[in-house]
């Protein structure tokens, strides 16, 4: 009997230490200015369209792992940063740092 109530302790302990060490979801306007950077490198980089997506999803993962968020599962429904709009200076550092990492061949 008492087996099974250290196991659900046990479990109920581990949970709550994954949950604490949980990362940080990015915000919807650091991804996009990510995807945007991201998107710059594959057209520079003359990717095929058929592997763009692919690219940009693991492009931004990359970076969102880098900066100590969460990884996202999709990149739709997440427009690319407008130039019109007026990046404030931590949103210039993310285009900048992502302009500077070594690119992967």
């Amino acid at each position: 009997m008492k087996y099974p109530l250290t196991l659900c302790c046990a479990a109920g302990l581990l949970m709550a230490s994954n949950t604490s060490h949980a990362l940080p979801v990015a915000p919807e306007k650091d991804i996009a200015l990510l995807k945007s950077a991201c998107l710059q490198i594959a057209q520079e980089d003359l990717l095929p369209q058929n592997e763009v997506s692919t690219f940009l999803l693991d492009c931004v993962n990359d970076q969102l792992t880098e900066r100590g968020y969460q990884r996202i599962e999709f990149l739709d429904g997440i427009p690319a940063f407008e130039e019109t709009d007026v990046p404030s200076e931590s949103e210039k550092s993310l285009i900048e740092a992502l302009e500077e990492s070594p690119r992967q061949p």
